[in-house]
């Protein structure tokens, strides 16, 4: 059809404009009748949209106003005296000579933030416990397997607690989830969970296809795992293996898991789980205080860490490790005063704030579980914080410290209301997971 019409055109001879074809100049693309022409009323990215629906005519009529805007913005003209500067050969460094700088992006969307990564998954040990039994014949393994599996790699051996060993981590994991706590659930995850396990479908996947028909139907609260052989140490996974169906419950019980072992919440032989019921102590410290020691290799490393600020961290603390996030501002300028702060020392460098200081504490936190009064103890091992603040006033600006961590774009702690725990996020993370902060180069004078 396309070729007829140009066969057509061609014959009566009919001339035919092709300046769309080719690039305008630099001038006319920043003009307002150059963008707005036609804009987004048509799209070659349609049949690939899912069936989007396109910008409504407000949207594009908001749209267009925003980039005639813009463009008039940009093509405003410089005053004379801005003028009469750069004649004399002095660059100005702020006002509308700078703002010309400014690409097109940056002036129809100030302020911006930039592309965030995701925190991603904190809790990690017992969705992989459930992938590696759901791989194997009638979702069983033996415990030396479990432990060739992890051995063999170092992604899941970050999940191990330092003060246990592989074997005893495992059995601990394995125990707890034979006769796991109840867990509150919301109703929709119970109502999903019933429904799909009293009307079991075709399985879809090689987890559910190779669970054995003698499995015990799956509620929220029952056992994950059963022991089927002391003596071989064989175990079945009898849960059930839909990540929307137990990924909230398994998440909550390994936050449970992990406290407990950090908070040496295990028999002597070290293979049970003993749980102190953790609401009970959300306005309480479930951590010892720092020994000198610990304070002074602490505040060693806290020095390095602010020497370059722009950089992520990972300290080293009572025999486990952690990565902090970078600072945005960076080191910023030395020569300002800090910003004055009852608790915070009055001679520290002006780049080191109180909201910088209560991730360093919540990065420490036992697991990455803790409460309120636990980053607060933490918070007193800075050298940069007051000494003898009392235990009230303290606990008052670690709370608005932290609901503001929590509030941020790419939130380093989170608090899970239902166990009153802040949760650090970033516990998985690793240094080249952060963005390194690049101060904007100030141009000198020609």
């Amino acid at each position: 059809m396309i070729r007829k019409v140009i066969e057509l055109k061609n014959t009566l001879e009919l001339g035919e404009s092709h300046s769309y074809l080719l690039i305008p100049t630099t001038s006319k693309q920043y003009s307002s009748a150059h963008l707005c022409n036609d804009y987004c009323e048509d799209s070659d990215t349609d049949a690939d949209s899912g069936g989007e629906d396109p910008l409504s005519v407000s949207s594009q009529k908001e749209l267009k106003e925003k980039l005639v805007a813009a463009v008039s913005r940009k093509e405003e003209p410089v005053p004379d005296e801005e003028a009469s500067g750069s004649v004399l050969g002095k660059r100005q460094r702020g006002g509308r000579a700078a703002a010309s700088n400014r690409s097109l992006r940056n002036l129809l969307f100030d302020g911006e933030s930039e592309d965030v990564i995701p925190a991603g998954p904190v809790w990690i040990f017992f969705i992989t416990l459930r992938d590696l039994f759901v791989a194997r014949d009638n979702n069983e393994m033996t415990l030396p397997q479990l432990i060739e599996e992890f051995e063999h790699d170092e992604s899941r051996l970050a999940c191990l607690c330092p003060s246990y060993s592989l074997r005893e981590f495992l059995c601990l994991g394995l125990n707890f989830l034979q006769q796991p706590p109840l867990v509150n659930s919301s109703d929709d995850k119970k109502k999903k969970s019933r429904r799909k396990t009293s009307n079991p479908k075709t399985p879809s996947d090689k987890g559910e296809a190779q669970k054995t028909p003698s499995a015990p139907e799956y509620q929220v609260g029952n056992p994950f795992i059963s022991c089927i052989d002391e003596e071989k140490e064989t175990y079945r996974w009898v849960g059930a293996v839909e990540d929307e169906i137990i990924r909230e419950e398994l998440d909550t019980l390994e936050l449970l898991f992990y406290f407990a072992l950090t908070r040496n919440q295990v028999s002597e032989c070290k293979t049970q789980v003993n749980l102190v019921a953790v609401k009970q102590q959300k306005c309480a410290s479930t951590i010892r205080r720092s020994t000198t020691e610990e304070t002074n290799s602490f505040r060693e490393q806290e020095r390095e860490r602010y020497l370059t600020p722009e950089r992520p961290f990972r300290y080293q603390f009572r025999d486990y490790e952690t990565v902090i996030a970078p600072m945005k501002r960076g080191l910023g300028n030395q020569s300002q005063k800090p910003r004055c702060h009852p608790l915070l020392q009055s001679d520290r460098p002006p780049h080191i704030s109180l909201l910088c200081l209560v991730r360093d504490a919540a990065a420490r936190l036992p697991g990455g579980i803790g409460t309120r009064l636990d980053v607060a103890i933490l918070l007193c091992d800075s050298q940069f914080v007051v000494q003898g603040v009392s235990e009230t006033k303290l606990n008052d600006v670690v709370s608005g410290a932290l609901d503001r961590l929590q509030a941020q774009a790419d939130p380093c702690v989170k608090f899970d209301n239902q166990q009153k725990l802040w949760i650090y996020l970033h516990r998985q993370r690793k240094e080249e997971n952060f963005s390194i902060y690049k101060a904007p180069k100030k141009k000198g004078r020609r």
